[in-house]
């Protein structure tokens, strides 16, 4: 899973990269753009064309029929029958092998998407709270464990222990940009976190995750914790990123959502797409 991480933070790098200093909400509606424009030609090569298209004109003939023998009750309720079974095929045709060739591609576009819209980098003066877990033995062993913030960094409160859940907490401050690195030294490893500041719109990583398959969907930046390591979880409490579009504070990915399909739909015709 992290080599495939790796090479989809490249191709993330290489996306965004165009965009460099525009607005957020400019790479958000490019990128749906170019969504929906593959999503279609993916559709058009992988779903049942010829099947959809007789599917579609059955569904005419019924609604024709149920329009014209409307007061006919045998032809009106065979008409209605038809017209659910024919909803059915082409929801399936819709559905496979559509969705399966393009489930895992997207699922990884969305979560590249989603380091750099779901948060933000800390501005300077912004607080931030940092958790450390550990499993029981190393909490016993390193509960007093000092938290070594980098120059740009403040640890303004900390560390606040709760032994129930092997967590250590800490409060830090921003003072200066870049991309800082916390450490804790742990059983003798070196254990680190990033911590963005400022910098626009770019990946940042608000969990080191670790070798769980959804732990490295999520966040695919940082490399996992293996596990032998005696840190189980570090989180960074950054901020919310918010993008909005024509004046409306919507989540990144029903927007994304949105307007792929909007693109989708426009391009349908010119790309000659049965649905």
């Amino acid at each position: 899973m992290r080599a495939v991480n790796n090479m989809m933070n490249l191709l993330g790098d290489l996306a965004f990269a165009p965009f460099g200093s525009a607005p957020p909400w400019v790479a958000l509606v490019a990128l749906s753009a170019v969504a929906g424009l593959l999503m279609m030609i993916v559709f058009k090569y992988t779903s049942y064309q010829t099947k959809l298209k007789a599917v579609s004109d059955r569904t005419r003939a019924d609604l024709l029929a149920m329009k014209l023998f409307k007061d006919d009750l045998s032809v009106t309720f065979a008409s209605q029958w038809d017209l659910l079974r024919a909803t059915g095929k082409r929801l399936w045709y819709s559905l496979w092998p559509p969705m399966a060739v393009m489930i895992v591609p997207f699922v990884l576009a969305i979560a590249q998407i989603g380091v750099r819209y779901e948060f933000r980098p800390l501005a300077i003066g912004e607080h931030a709270l940092v958790t450390l877990r550990l499993s029981e033995d190393a909490f016993q062993a390193n509960a007093g464990v000092p938290l070594e913030a980098p120059d740009g960094v403040e640890v303004v409160t900390g560390p606040v222990r709760v032994p129930a859940e092997a967590t250590i907490y800490w409060e830090v401050r921003v003072a200066g940009n870049g991309d800082h690195e916390l450490a804790w030294q742990i059983n003798h490893q070196r254990i680190l976190k990033s911590l963005p500041a400022n910098g626009g719109l770019r990946p940042v990583s608000p969990r080191r995750p670790t070798t769980g398959f959804w732990d490295q969907l999520l966040y695919p930046l940082e490399e996992p914790f293996l596990a032998t390591s005696p840190a189980r979880s570090i989180e960074v409490g950054l901020p919310q990123r918010s993008t909005p579009i024509l004046g409306l504070d919507i989540h990144w990915l029903i927007s994304f959502f949105v307007l792929s399909m909007v693109f989708a739909l426009l391009l349908k015709p010119f790309l000659k797409v049965q649905l």
